[in-house]
């Protein structure tokens, strides 16, 4: 649910990788950076994208493609009730089943 807006803003991906450059100079931005360096960039792109989904879990994800296609489409029906669940999609998600077939 939440991928789309996440898909959408990946360009704000760049902000972190411009401080890490600005801060290291290790050239991130010119693609010399080593096993080592790559990692950790990369970890702080995914803590940098957690702290957002994080803060934007306390405003209950409001603002983003899926909220706003469901509060479109929530238009006018009574029985619209609570459609976007995404505490319970991140936090509680179906599990996948493989059945083999003998």
């Amino acid at each position: 649910m939440l991928l789309l807006t996440i898909w959408s803003f990946q360009w704000v991906t760049i902000f972190p990788v411009l401080i890490f450059d600005a801060i290291t100079g290790w050239g991130a931005l010119d693609g010399k950076l080593n096993g080592f360096q790559l990692l950790l960039l990369l970890a702080i792109v995914v803590l940098f994208w957690y702290i957002i989904v994080k803060l934007w879990e306390k405003v209950e994800f409001k603002g983003t493609f899926e909220w706003l296609t469901i509060t479109i489409l929530s238009i006018g029906r009574t029985d619209a009730g609570d459609r976007l669940k995404i505490q319970e999609i991140l936090y509680n998600p179906e599990p996948i089943v493989i059945r083999e077939n003998d």
